[in-house]
């Protein structure tokens, strides 16, 4: 059934990598490379590149909005959808993460969808970010 209070917590992955930088109207505007391996909210699988911008501790798409937060607890846009738009929330705590390069405190973002309705959606999704390395 498709109603259910039971979730399962799925791997889907991505990373962002720094193609170049460069200066614009006196703003760094970097080109990031998103790699998924899997669908997730507002990330398609494969790869995609876009440019970013840092705006007061959030990173921003040009093309679309806030992509991250790492300084206001405050709710942001990141996405408007046909019936529903995607939210994100710097989350108090955070997160140490542990890869083959280091260990790493990370801030933690929580993604979600709010529906037309004014309902927040089931699944979630978390983002982290390392200050300096990504």
């Amino acid at each position: 059934s498709l109603d259910s209070d039971e979730f399962v917590t799925e791997e889907v992955i991505f990373t962002r990598e720094v193609l170049n930088e460069e200066i614009i109207n006196d703003e760094t505007i970097f080109a990031l490379e998103q790699n998924s391996n899997g669908s997730s909210l507002g990330i398609e699988e494969g790869v995609s590149t876009f440019q970013v911008k840092d705006s007061l501790g959030f990173l921003v798409r040009l093309d679309q909005g806030i992509l991250f937060s790492s300084v206001d607890d405050n709710e942001y846009l990141i996405n408007t959808l046909v019936f529903e738009d995607i939210f994100g929330v710097l989350l108090e705590e955070q997160e140490r993460i542990v890869v083959p390069t280091g260990d790493f405190d990370c801030f933690v973002n929580d993604i979600f969808v709010l529906q037309d309705d004014g309902n927040i959606a089931h699944g979630r999704n978390n983002e982290l970010y390392a200050n300096e390395i990504g």
